[in-house]
């Protein structure tokens, strides 16, 4: 059921009313009946005392007839029911009731004996107010009890008038109330009955309907915004030439097509696509312009899904068979009176696209070609350089060799004049030449294996758990010789608990190898040719120094050191791709590789690598760990 808006002010405003009425008649009544009652109390003890007083003597001297007549005199309040006297045994020695009213009930007797204060005592209920005072003498001499009875009928009446009146109020209240929300209520309401009729005519079309606004309040601002509206409307209302000149102006495709999926209307991109003519596609089929390939995909009753799915990629065939590529997306064509009767697509034709895509995907076999290319290349030069580092360190291999192999050929030459000149030969004296000539043959064995398994191509790089002690005794194999021929000291401070590391062993062995070397050069015109090698871990990574106190580096070279083809050795003499083939092992590790260095005073490489691959060494750690190594 349909509440107006002057219905739902009436009904509010009467709610309001009542709400706010009977909250303060309640109030008024409750309060008001507690002021009468303490009043009316306050007047009854001033009564109880006056004729407490009165009969203080008599009492005390037994006088009943001074007492009655004092009690008669009470009784000319209307407002006293009926009066008690008892002497100091308790005993009743005078007692009187107002005419009309009963004497005193027998309950309040007993209440009464429970009070013995010097203080009037008050008990009300049903019957009436009753007050209990102990008579006593100026020196506390007790000489009797008084009980004085109140009726409670006045102030119950006055209360009950109250009441009327106040139910009157309401009643009135209520009258003026809906007077007043019925004309307010139609103050608004018909403005706004007329707003609904002039917004039910624009809706019809009947866009020249307007709204009188003769207000200066919200009303007068809906009023505005209504013809507003209206003004807005018939400003962007266009005919349907205006509007098919907008569709045909769109740069995309745009079928109209109804329920069965036959074409209704198309714009001037579709004919200029596919070459039909209106009238020629108007009597087809939206799927029956799919080129057959994805027409056959789709089964008939599969098609509108198909269709509202999403953005779908489909090809169109023209007129004169040929293939466009497009994009289409369908939406629905509805209005609440016919529902559902229609569909409207459109279709970007995405055959630049496809031509781009098929350019880029060209270029990408290309480039996928070209970085083989490359790493093949790159490969070949970290072999060329390994290669290179390995001619360099075995200008001292021939004395490496030859110095095993000289004392092999004296210990058997020891073992022919052995054979030939003695008669009786010792054993043990020949297993101990025998186990001097099997060290050197192991000596020259070892050199071999280190040269052969440097020199190894590996075309698959492998990580393995490496114990990084050996891999640094077996780095400086080749080395051992040819510090001792040029005199340079080999400082080593390794620590004896190294984890095992996750590398590929040839590799980093290659990276110790072009620090070593270039240790070597750099050291060569020093007076005192010092090189110190440390190896120690912490927090989940190892770290390598390799220190010289030669020559140093500038500080202008220093950025450049790990540049590719970077070298201050004269030409001939470096690649200057040592440095940089090393920080990309190093870098392929997830590890680091700096340098510091101080010109005339020597130069640090450090070499940091994680323990485990999956532990990133950040650029803090790297700062934190050469201020250690300080």
């Amino acid at each position: 059921m349909k509440i107006t808006v002057r219905s739902q002010l009436i009904i509010f405003a009467t709610l309001i009313t009542c709400v706010v009425v009977t909250g303060v008649i309640v109030y008024t009544l409750y309060f008001g009946k507690i002021h009468k009652l303490s009043a009316y109390t306050n007047n009854s003890l001033h009564t109880n005392n006056v004729l407490a007083h009165s009969i203080v003597n008599p009492l005390y001297f037994s006088d009943l007839k001074s007492l009655k007549n004092q009690m008669s005199y009470a009784l000319f309040n209307p407002n006293m029911m009926c009066a008690v006297i008892r002497d100091a045994s308790y005993s009743i020695i005078a007692e009187a009731s107002q005419s009309g009213f009963a004497d005193c009930p027998e309950d309040v007797y007993q209440l009464s004996g429970e009070f013995q204060t010097k203080v009037p005592a008050i008990v009300r209920n049903d019957d009436g107010l009753f007050i209990w005072q102990v008579i006593m003498m100026p020196n506390n001499e007790l000489v009797g009890y008084l009980l004085v009875g109140f009726t409670l009928e006045h102030i119950e009446q006055s209360i009950s008038n109250d009441l009327r009146a106040y139910l009157l109020l309401t009643v009135l209240s209520l009258i003026i109330a809906l007077l007043f929300a019925y004309m307010f209520s139609r103050f608004f309401s018909q403005p706004l009955t007329h707003m609904v009729q002039v917004s039910q005519d624009i809706g019809r079309g009947v866009l020249n309907s307007r709204v009188t606004a003769m207000r200066n309040d919200e009303i007068g601002d809906l009023c505005n915004a209504i013809n507003t509206m209206a003004e807005n409307l018939k400003k962007v209302t266009v005919s349907k030439d205006y509007l098919n000149t907008v569709i045909n102006s769109l740069g995309e495709m745009l079928f109209v097509i109804d329920n069965k999926l036959n074409v209704r209307q198309v714009n001037a991109q579709v004919i200029d696509v596919l070459g039909y003519s209106q009238e020629e596609l108007q009597v087809k089929s939206l799927p029956s312009l799919f080129a057959s390939a994805d027409f056959a995909m789709i089964a008939d009753n599969e098609i509108l899904d198909y269709l509202e799915s999403d953005v779908i990629e489909i090809t169109l065939q023209s007129k004169l068979n040929k293939v466009v590529p497009i994009l289409l997306s369908t939406c629905q064509l509805s209005s609440e009176k016919e529902g559902l009767h229609g569909y409207v697509c459109i279709a970007r034709d995405i055959t630049e696209r496809k031509l781009a895509e098929e350019q880029l995907q060209q270029y990408n076999t290309e480039l996928t070609l070209s970085n083989q290319a490359l790493k093949i290349a790159q490969d070949q030069l970290i072999h060329s350089a390994k290669m290179a580092s390995m001619g360099e360190i075995t200008a001292g291999l021939a004395h490496e060799i030859n110095q095993p192999l000289g004392a092999i050929q004296l210990n058997a030459e020891l073992i022919q004049v052995i054979a030939t000149e003695e008669e009786n030969i010792n054993p043990e004296e020949l297993a101990e030449i025998y186990n001097k000539i099997h060290r050197q043959i192991n000596r020259i064995k070892r050199i071999v294996q280190h040269l052969k398994t440097f020199s190894r191509d590996d075309k698959v790089v492998e990580f393995n758990e490496t114990d990084v002690v050996g891999l640094i005794e077996d780095s400086l194999v080749l080395f051992l010789q040819r510090f001792r021929l040029n005199k340079i000291k080999l400082i080593k401070d390794i620590s004896l608990d190294m984890p095992k590391v996750e590398c590929n062993r040839i590799q980093i062995e290659q990276v110790l190898t072009n620090l070593l070397t270039n240790a070597e050069h750099a050291v060569a015109n020093s007076v005192e040719k010092v090189i110190q090698l440390r190896a120690y871990s912490k927090d989940g990574y190892i770290a390598i120094d390799v220190e010289d106190n030669g020559c140093g580096i500038p500080d202008e070279h220093l950025n450049k050191i790990f540049d590719p083809f970077f070298t201050t050795k004269q030409v001939g003499e470096g690649t200057g791709l040592g440095m940089s083939i090393s920080y990309g092992i190093v870098q392929s590790h997830k590890g680091k590789l700096t340098v510091r260095s101080k010109l005339n005073k020597g130069t640090i490489f450090t070499l940091l690598l994680p323990i485990k691959q999956n532990h990133q060494i950040q650029s803090d750690e790297v700062v934190r760990l050469q201020g250690e190594s300080r």
